[in-house]
């Protein structure tokens, strides 16, 4: 009787111990799969300021042409 007691929690143990390997290679797994959707997240958020920045910069650049335009042309026109 012992011997099948110890037989079935030495069963039992193998494969809870399985079971739990599983889940520590599916959690694993899942880890990597978040680090990947992080990655992917940041590379967007990255790409999304930098087009951002990129349009600010455009605006800035045709504000300050045109301010510089409206200066010249107020300089210039007393003299044409």
């Amino acid at each position: 009787m012992v011997s099948i007691l110890s037989k079935m929690f030495i069963i039992v143990a193998t494969v809870s111990q399985m079971i739990w390997w599983q889940i520590d290679i599916g959690l694993e797994k899942l880890d990597q799969i978040e680090a990947q959707l992080t990655l992917q997240r940041e590379w967007a958020e990255y790409r999304w300021k930098k087009a951002s920045a990129e349009c600010y910069d455009k605006f800035f650049v045709n504000s300050f042409l045109s301010d510089a335009r409206a200066k010249y042309r107020r300089e210039i026109d007393p003299i044409r």
